[in-house]
């Protein structure tokens, strides 16, 4: 009977330990992980505005020399479609 008293108190020491350092390890991790968020919500705010800006580039170029654009097009599909048949 004492050893099971014994060996249950050890088990919550265990678990206590154990929770103490999840909780620690959570405290860690939350800023680092707040930090990587944000980096990455930049990063996507870049890459979405490089998107948008590449777009109204050929968007110009296009309206510029439509039948340029039509013809580069033109055999762009050609080529894609040899590729994947």
């Amino acid at each position: 009977m004492f050893f099971c008293k014994k060996k249950k108190k050890d088990l919550q020491k265990i678990k206590n330990i154990v929770q103490d350092n999840i909780t620690n390890s959570k405290e860690q991790l939350n800023p680092a992980l707040s930090e990587l968020t944000q980096q990455a919500d930049k990063i996507k705010n870049e890459a979405k505005d490089v998107a948008e800006e590449k777009i109204q580039q050929i968007s110009k170029q296009v309206k510029s020399k439509p039948i340029k654009a039509v013809l580069i097009f033109t055999i762009i599909g050609f080529v894609l479609g040899r590729i994947t048949r």
